[in-house]
């Protein structure tokens, strides 16, 4: 959500600092409350990738991207997917956390997105240390993401037989109790 205060002090500084490592900001929001971001890249140079976007326009991105920097664990998710590293960020909120522990991520407490001046030094180190292990780090990323995927499929297949085995129970009492009644039983 949008920081209070000198947001724009913090943030600009974060993305500078980052393009100190000759990468170009792209700046994504599409929830209301994140739009700010575009005035971020307006003020640093940066791109915006706004509302006028498709969401499936995200993996090309991502798959490009020497990493991602964000608090929306849904981008994590989706730039994870496509073996895109990433720095997570939250505000205290564990939703993060757990994502980073079930990509069995290098880095599982986000940095806090309301203290950006005294993380932002371990940010810009965290960011370095990304592009230097890209590769190997894109490649365990694809790897547990393809591993969460097959086993989603697995758990996928066995509710649906629950469901059904439960739905044939319940309908085999269902049967036997009108049978049952209406034999005055």
């Amino acid at each position: 959500s949008e920081p209070r205060g000198s947001w724009d002090g913090k943030v600009v500084e974060l993305v500078r600092s980052l393009q100190e490592l000759g990468l170009h900001p792209v700046l994504v929001a599409k929830d209301p409350e994140c739009l700010f971001l575009d005035k971020v890249a307006r003020l640093t140079g940066g791109s915006f990738f706004g509302s006028e976007h498709s969401f499936h326009e995200l993996w090309p991105l991502f798959r490009g991207a020497s990493f991602l920097v964000s608090g929306h664990y849904h981008y994590v998710i989706a730039a994870a997917s496509v073996g895109c590293p990433f720095i997570p960020m939250s505000v205290n909120n564990r939703k993060m956390q757990g994502v980073c522990i079930h990509l069995e991520w290098q880095r599982t407490e986000p940095f806090d997105i309301t203290d950006l001046g005294s993380c932002m030094p371990e940010i810009v180190l965290e960011a370095r240390g990304l592009m230097r292990d890209r590769e190997a780090l894109s490649a365990a990323l694809s790897s547990r993401t393809e591993r969460l995927c097959a086993e989603s499929g697995r758990n996928a297949l066995r509710v649906r037989e629950l469901a059904q085995s439960a739905q044939k129970n319940a309908g085999a009492g269902a049967t036997s109790w009108t049978r049952s009644f209406s034999d005055g039983g």
